[in-house]
């Protein structure tokens, strides 16, 4: 079984190795307790993480507005923008626009050929369109299909833009009434990873089945037959996962308000 407790312990006192940045693992616990915040308030309480939330807030926003030097490192920065805005906190986490704008220039996305850059890419513009929609839904909207049909041409990069079609549509929060039309975005990505699954169970990493998981727990009133052998693949966890791994299978197994 997942030790529960000592995975979010991992994750929440876990400090930066060789390669993985400060900001990187910051981000990382920001989504942990964002997901558990929204979702685990009962949890939330019992163990105290107000002050964990305010200490990585302060972690993010000491490094949140410095240039950063590759894409990958707009990352985090991303993140910490999104959720915090989520928040309510505005725009204070904002990255540097220069940074952004050099980062997402149409040159720059114009060259993206391989599903990897198309997905991460994919995950970018969801959170500027949330963050700053005027500036960046029109370009998400012009890009959507072609990164989607990069995306497809691989089973485990395909399984993990439609967790992040699923992921952003519900905003990292449980839904708790049936909002999704049976043609809409959210409904079609959870039959296309439910035939992932049905297809290609083995081949998918932990990491991908976890985050499946975990949109089915954001959702569960969304039909999904392979549901049960998913969750069942996820047992026993391997003695050495990495820590995106660990979170993710603490917000898939973790108690939800109204489990």
């Amino acid at each position: 079984m997942v030790k529960l407790a000592h995975f979010l312990k991992v994750v929440l006192e876990a400090q930066p190795e060789s390669k993985e940045t400060e900001e990187e693992l910051l981000a990382l616990k920001l989504i942990v307790l964002f997901v558990l915040k929204r979702n685990a308030t009962k949890l939330w309480t019992r163990l105290k993480l107000d002050t964990t939330w305010k200490q990585t807030l302060v972690g993010l926003k000491r490094s949140v507005h410095a240039l950063g030097l590759t894409f990958v490192e707009l990352h985090p920065k991303l993140d910490a923008w999104y959720f915090t805005k989520e928040e309510g906190c505005g725009d204070e986490f904002q990255p540097n626009p220069l940074f952004m704008q050099a980062c997402m220039d149409k040159a720059r996305l114009d060259r993206v050929d391989s599903p990897h850059d198309a997905v991460v890419v994919y995950t970018y513009l969801r959170m500027l369109a949330h963050c700053n929609p005027f500036l960046y839904e029109p370009v998400l909207r012009a890009r959507s299909e072609k990164l989607e049909a990069l995306c497809k041409t691989n089973p485990e990069i395909w399984g993990y833009y439609l967790t992040h079609v699923i992921l952003y549509n519900v905003r990292f929060t449980r839904l708790r009434t049936q909002v999704h039309t049976p043609n809409g975005s959210t409904m079609r990505a959870f039959r296309e990873l439910n035939t992932l699954c049905e297809k290609h169970m083995k081949g998918l990493s932990l990491d991908l089945r976890g985050e499946i998981t975990l949109c089915c727990k954001l959702c569960p009133m969304v039909p999904f037959p392979a549901l049960k052998v998913l969750r069942a693949s996820l047992q026993p966890v391997p003695a050495t996962i990495d820590l995106h791994e660990r979170a993710v299978l603490t917000l898939a197994f973790c108690p939800f308000d109204d489990d």
